[in-house]
């Protein structure tokens, strides 16, 4: 458990694995969106408004950054599938949620798999509690496990 980076592999049967990422793609600018308003899961309605540009990389703030970080809730706010579909028709770079995982409890892992099969890396178990929303510089870089579907990750932000 803890913050960490998902590959293909994952979800993607044939998908790649997190030594392939390029770690270029984890030290680069984000945005972190203030989504605390979502009472249990993040939907297209809620990214909308946000302004989300083409190859933005987004890290999804909810309430379970003001939750107890340190003892896990079932009931986490997570992203559901078409939030996902909406990411990737912005054609974001990554997303990351303040959650152990991106989604909850859904059949079929709908979320994982089209973000994943779309080439988007997802980045789970954030720390947000005291990052406003904003832009930052983001390193987020996975360990280089060959042939791992994940890897833990520290993610550092800070304003450029």
């Amino acid at each position: 458990t803890g913050t960490h980076i998902d590959a293909p592999l994952h979800f993607v049967p044939g998908g790649h694995t997190v030594d392939k990422y390029d770690p270029a793609q984890f030290i680069r600018p984000c945005r972190v969106l203030d989504l605390t308003d979502a009472e249990t899961k993040i939907t297209r309605s809620h990214l909308v408004r946000k302004d989300i540009a083409e190859g933005d990389f987004v890290l999804l703030k909810t309430r379970n950054s003001l939750d107890n970080p340190d003892q896990f809730n079932p009931e986490f706010v997570f992203l559901a599938f078409d939030g996902a579909g909406y990411l990737i028709e912005r054609k974001v770079s990554g997303v990351g949620i303040d959650a152990l995982g991106i989604e909850r409890s859904q059949p079929g892992h709908e979320t994982h798999k089209s973000l994943l099969g779309a080439g988007i890396p997802i980045i789970e178990g954030l720390r947000l509690a005291d990052v406003p929303e904003g832009e930052y510089m983001m390193s987020a870089l996975p360990l280089k496990i060959r042939g791992a579907e994940a890897s833990p990750a520290r993610v550092v932000l800070w304003k450029p």
